[in-house]
């Protein structure tokens, strides 16, 4: 993951985000996307897909003093807004003294999109 952020190797399968957010219908909306399409890129290549938060887009590290919710947040909202599930770990990892938290997006079994309303 060092080598990834050092060679600011964000693409497909890896997205860096600053922070994220689930707390306003913006933020939480952006979050669903980005989840979303990084899920569908694990399905599609059948390997795993990473949100690193606390890393800027230019690959440097941001003292994210953010506290991020536990995993059953992220998946209490990605469950109300997103068909089907998504397998996903949150990993935290320490990086030139700051910490990173990472979303370990497993492979999936079909493609995935956002509920229907009802």
């Amino acid at each position: 993951m060092e080598t990834w952020i050092s060679e600011k190797s964000e693409g497909l399968n890896i997205e860096f985000k600053q922070k994220i957010s689930v707390s306003d219908p913006k933020s939480k909306a952006e979050f669903i996307r980005d989840i979303i399409s990084l899920a569908n890129m694990a399905w599609s290549e059948q390997k795993y897909s990473y949100l690193i938060v606390g890393v800027a887009e230019s690959g440097e590290v941001i003292n994210c003093s953010q506290s991020m919710n536990d995993d059953a947040t992220y998946q209490q909202v990605i469950e109300g807004f997103v068909t089907p599930s998504i397998n996903f770990a949150l990993r935290t990892k320490e990086i030139q003294n700051s910490s990173v938290f990472v979303f370990v997006i497993r492979p999936g079994t079909s493609f995935h999109k956002v509920k229907k309303k009802k």
